[in-house]
């Protein structure tokens, strides 16, 4: 299907929008209702043309663009990647430090947890405990 991309961008984000926020449950996993609601089901090129989306398909790629040719995926799989909290930041801002630098949340961190900061490393497997909280194996560099 080929898809051309004129229009309003702003219009195509507002119908989307519209669209997207009837599926709020897709920011929270695969828990879907039964059963899926069409729209979710039909590849994302098919659902932009339904909405006259082509103006923001170029957009929603940057959002999307790992998971596939989002075209001829199924429109649940482009709404995962660009979904109701991608919509909301859009609208309202996302959230970063105040020099917009997130490193600054990870090194702010590493300040008040010092030495129990792991870098370079892989978590092998995690326990949970009410009683004993959590413990961790981790591979690192050294050992």
């Amino acid at each position: 299907m080929a898809l051309t991309y004129p229009g309003n961008f702003s219009t195509a984000l507002e119908a989307y929008a519209a669209q997207v926020f009837q599926y709020p449950y897709l920011d929270y996993g695969f828990d879907l209702p039964n059963p899926v609601p069409a729209d979710l089901l039909l590849p994302f090129g098919e659902f932009a043309k339904k909405y006259s989306l082509d103006a923001l398909v170029p957009f929603a790629w940057t959002f999307a663009q790992g998971v596939g040719d989002i075209l001829n995926l199924p429109t649940i799989y482009v709404m995962k990647s660009f979904g109701p909290n991608d919509i909301l930041g859009l609208q309202t801002g996302f959230v970063t430090t105040a020099l917009h630098d997130n490193s600054l949340i990870y090194e702010s961190a590493q300040v008040i947890l010092g030495q129990d900061v792991l870098y370079s490393s892989t978590v092998l497997a995690v326990e949970r405990d009410s009683k004993t909280g959590v413990k961790m194996v981790v591979k690192t560099t050294s050992g």
